[in-house]
C-alpha cells in the first residue's frame, strides 16, 4: 500500500515547509529588492530505478525564473517558478508505453556559495520542491495481430501518474557575474498511482541575472 507511506511523507513535509515559509518571511522582511534571474534548460527523468525495472529514461526542457535573497555573503535563500517537462518511457512484452509529464514546479532552495575567482562564485543547493501537474500525454503502442496505438491525457484519462509531487533538489552551480550554470537532480517522495515509483529528474541549465 502506497497510501501510508504518501500520508507520512506530506506530515513530515508540513514541518520543512513550515521552516521554508519562515526563511522566505525573514528574507522578504530583512531584505528590499532580490536578485532576480531566468533559467532553462534541459533534464532527464524517469522513476525509480530498481533491479529488473522496465522504465527508461526520457528527456525533456525546463524554463523558468529565481530570486534570490541575500542575507550574509555567502548564504541565500532561492525560490523559483518552472515550466518542467518530465516523463518516462516503459517496456512490456507487447509493447510500449510513453509516459509525457508536464509539471509548474516551485523549488525553495537554501544555497551556500563560496568565492573561487575574482567574480566567480560556487554554488551548492538544497531543499524541498512543490509541483503540480498541468499537462501532458499518455501514448500506448500494443502489437497485437495489429500495430495499436492510444492516446490519452496523462493526469485526466489514465490516473497513472500523480498530478501533485513533492521532494528535494541537491544541485552544484558556478556563477559568474550575470551568468550561471549548473546541475540539480529532483527525488520525488509521492509515489505514482499503482506503482511503488516515485520521480527522479537529472536537470542542466544556465541562467542570466536581469537585476
Amino acid at each position: 500500500m502506497t497510501i501510508p507511506y504518501n500520508i507520512k511523507t506530506i506530515k513530515n513535509m508540513k514541518k520543512l515547509i513550515f521552516f521554508f515559509a519562515v526563511i522566505f518571511t525573514t528574507a522578504m522582511t530583512a531584505l528590499a529588492q532580490p536578485s532576480i534571474g531566468v533559467r532553462a534548460g534541459f533534464d532527464c527523468s524517469s522513476l525509480g530505478v530498481q533491479k529488473g525495472d522496465i522504465y527508461k529514461w526520457r528527456a525533456g526542457f525546463n524554463v523558468g525564473v529565481v530570486a534570490d535573497f541575500t542575507w550574509k555573503e555567502r548564504l541565500t535563500f532561492r525560490p523559483g517558478a518552472y515550466f518542467i517537462k518530465k516523463g518516462y518511457d516503459q517496456d512490456g512484452a507487447y509493447g510500449r508505453q510513453k509516459h509525457e509529464l508536464n509539471y509548474l514546479e516551485v523549488p525553495l532552495l537554501l544555497v551556500l556559495k563560496e568565492p573561487i575567482g575574482e567574480k566567480t562564485t560556487l554554488e551548492l543547493q538544497f531543499g524541498p520542491y512543490f509541483a503540480y501537474g498541468i499537462g501532458g500525454k499518455y501514448e500506448e503502442t500494443w502489437q497485437g495481430k495489429e500495430l495499436h496505438t492510444e492516446k490519452h491525457d496523462t493526469f485526466k484519462d489514465k490516473r497513472v501518474s500523480e498530478r501533485f509531487d513533492i521532494g528535494f533538489t541537491p544541485g552544484i552551480g558556478i556563477s559568474s557575474g550575470r551568468f550561471y550554470g549548473g546541475l540539480s537532480y529532483d527525488l520525488g517522495l509521492l509515489f505514482h498511482d499503482n506503482i511503488k515509483l516515485n520521480n527522479h529528474c537529472i536537470m542542466a541549465n544556465v541562467g542570466f541575472r536581469i537585476m
